[in-house]
């Protein structure tokens, strides 16, 4: 009686863990934006939100919308005027599986399609306590779970250049008061002290309509590529 007990009690507690997103709402990532146009520096901070869309649950981060499918993670891309889910994260994938290459925000179903190949897998702890499985790539950053690209959480996608002409250098992840990686030891100090731009998506929300996602940033509407739509 006693193991059948535990074996529900394990099966409910895997399809709780299932559900959760893969990236905790504490979570925030921190970037050295340079601006060589204006002459300045400042620290940019991204947090991330849930959120709901036609009753399915999505986070909100950088401008994009995500949704954790087990131990996946799909980005919704715009594909010549409709929205589409694209894979962004695998972390069930073992060596010499392949992950499609994405260009975010934008999906072009006519491009050849090009893959990172999985070269090594390791687990780590993360300085919170959790296990992370890391992730190494052929042409790809390193990927981990719960903390997203080595380079950034979106920057597995290839975005595009900002339209203000800035450079965005990745620093670090943090959980809370929990430093979960850095690009190196030490950098993430340098937040203190420094102008921060907080940009937490709390102000921000995505919404459906008519088959395709558009974004309500204060009394303004954009599409999911930046552009306002004119009402």
């Amino acid at each position: 009686m006693k193991k059948i007990f535990l074996s529900v009690l394990f099966v409910y507690a895997s399809l709780i863990y299932a559900n959760e997103p893969m990236f905790s709402p504490d979570t925030e990532w921190h970037y050295w934006k340079i601006n060589s146009l204006e002459q300045t520096d400042t620290m940019l901070t991204y947090g991330i939100v849930d959120t709901l869309i036609n009753g399915v649950a999505f986070q909100f981060t950088h401008d994009a919308l995500l949704r954790t499918e087990g131990s996946k993670v799909w980005c919704i891309i715009d594909s010549m005027g409709e929205s589409v889910e694209q894979l962004l994260y695998d972390f069930d994938m073992q060596i010499g599986d392949s992950i499609r290459t994405l260009f975010f925000p934008y999906y072009d179903p006519e491009e050849p399609p090009h893959y990172a190949q999985v070269t090594q897998i390791d687990t780590i702890t993360l300085l919170d306590g959790r296990s992370a499985r890391r992730i190494s790539y052929d042409s790809r950053a390193d990927d981990i779970e719960h903390v997203g690209n080595v380079n950034g959480i979106l920057e597995a996608a290839h975005c595009l250049v900002a339209p203000d002409g800035a450079e965005r250098r990745f620093i670090c992840c943090t959980y809370g008061d929990y430093l979960l990686y850095e690009v190196e030891t030490g950098l993430c100090d340098k937040i203190t002290g420094m102008d921060v731009i907080i940009s937490d998506d709390s102000s921000t929300f995505p919404f459906l309509r008519d088959g395709q996602i558009f974004i309500l940033r204060g009394d303004k509407i954009y599409t999911l590529q930046g552009q306002e739509v004119k009402e």
